[in-house]
């Protein structure tokens, strides 16, 4: 019945509002949650409390026991009767039946009564389960439209994420990539550039190894240098001797010329008063004097021996 739902949602409103699913429905659906398991639980032990198992059997039972009974049969009632009262003796029966029988008509009246109002509530307490039933079959329903909704966007957003990911790890390579090719052209640079200066270092080296031999041999020149000025300087003193040596020599020589054309002269004389005295006497005799010519030559020979 309607009034009966309406009391059941004011009673626990929490169960019929959707939102509360809707809010809760993420952690529903994640997989491996531990808050997932609680809240499952939890709606688990509301619905329990709130759907009873229920036996039919025993409410068949009340419903054979709401019927009339005007309804049965006469024998039925005999039967009925039986069992509510047993076995009696027929005296006794009338006894309390002439006695009792308007509170038995009352009673009876009583429960047939109370039988159908518990037939009419037993009615609208199944018409009120089967409606909530219907009503926790369309909530399901919902829940599984949306759990499916929310399992394909969450599949969507794995597959975009997965794919994101997917590019910015390529991203992420070709960035790498480009830091290695950049790091291989300065790698090239700095290459070359040792390359040039390993050249220049090796043309310095070649350079230092010729300056190291021009510096030897300009040490050499200078040792040679040393040793020709000294020799000069002591070939200087020795013809400055020479020269003197050889100025007295001239001197000398010199001196010994003027001697011999004194000689000469005199030699001259002396064969011109022996050609005299021989005319004079009567003879003629021709002598020449020459002893100056080998003095001249051993004054020669010793001249150059002192030259260079």
């Amino acid at each position: 019945k309607p009034e009966f739902l309406k009391k059941a949602q004011r009673a626990n409103p929490r169960l019929y509002d959707i939102g509360c699913y809707n809010d809760n429905l993420a952690l529903m659906l994640a997989p491996e949650s531990g808050e997932v398991i609680r809240f499952e639980k939890e709606s688990r032990s509301k619905l329990s409390d709130l759907i009873r198992p229920f036996d039919y059997n025993k409410l068949n039972n009340l419903y054979d026991l709401s019927v009339p009974q005007r309804e049965k049969s006469s024998e039925q009632q005999k039967i009925a009767n039986r069992t509510y009262s047993g076995y009696i003796d027929p005296f006794i029966q009338k006894t309390i039946e002439s006695k009792f029988s308007p509170v038995i008509s009352r009673i009876n009246a009583g429960l047939e009564q109370f039988h159908r109002c518990l037939n009419e509530e037993m009615v609208a307490d199944l018409r009120y389960f089967n409606s909530l039933e219907l009503e926790v079959d369309s909530l399901r329903s919902q829940l599984e439209t949306q759990k499916t909704q929310f399992l394909n966007k969450i599949d969507r957003l794995s597959r975009e994420y997965y794919y994101a990911d997917h590019m910015n790890a390529i991203l992420g390579v070709y960035t790498e990539l480009d830091e290695v090719i950049n790091l291989q052209c300065d790698y090239l640079k700095l290459l070359e550039k040792c390359e040039g200066l390993e050249t220049k270092l090796s043309k310095s080296k070649m350079m230092s190894k010729i300056f190291k031999a021009l510096q030897k041999h300009a040490i050499n020149l200078e040792i040679d240098l040393q040793q020709c000025q000294e020799k000069i300087k002591n070939d200087k003193s020795f013809t400055e001797n020479l020269s003197k040596e050889f100025r007295k020599e001239r001197e000398q020589y010199f001196k010994i010329q003027d001697l011999k054309a004194h000689l000469q002269d005199k030699g001259i004389v002396i064969s011109e008063l022996k050609k005299l005295m021989e005319k004079m006497k009567g003879k003629y005799v021709d002598t020449k004097f020459e002893n100056h010519r080998l003095f001249n030559n051993r004054m020669l020979l010793k001249v150059k021996d002192y030259q260079f």
